[in-house]
């Protein structure tokens, strides 16, 4: 009987990587390169950006290189355990790392995202950047 309960209990108490919408798998295994030491809440919202143009004018800072090597057919779980790390250190957007890349040096771009064969299948390198959007300050 004591023992039920000491395992009901561990059970319940037991550490998880589940959000309201499930597992995330894979979220214990993103990696994460932090520029700054600034603690933030997490997010609630993240805005997933392609291009650099979609962000347009609007100012920024990047906060986190977040990325994980995995097999291309595994793409949405690793995207959304990205999306999901990048929430947890306060990130307001997310774009791949080789469009900023691309944008600081037109004449050269170095782009690191591609195909590998390693163990069972291509792997791919998914490298993100988290930024957060600074917002103006307003004037008494």
């Amino acid at each position: 009987m004591a023992l039920g309960l000491v395992l009901a209990v561990a059970c319940s108490t037991s550490k998880s990587t589940h959000d309201e919408d499930g597992p995330l798998r894979y979220a214990d295994s993103v990696q994460i390169a932090r520029f700054d030491s600034e603690n933030r809440p997490p997010s609630d919202n993240l805005e997933l950006f392609q291009t650099a143009e979609q962000i347009g004018n609007r100012p920024y800072k990047t906060i986190a290189l977040v990325s994980r090597t995995g097999l291309s057919s595994n793409e949405g779980l690793i995207l959304n355990a990205i999306i999901y790390r990048a929430k947890l250190l306060g990130a307001t957007g997310l774009i791949p790392a080789a469009e900023i890349e691309k944008e600081h040096d037109k004449n050269t771009v170095n782009i690191r995202v591609g195909f590998r064969h390693f163990g069972d299948g291509p792997s791919k390198a998914f490298r993100y950047f988290a930024l957060v959007f600074e917002t103006a300050a307003k004037s008494p």
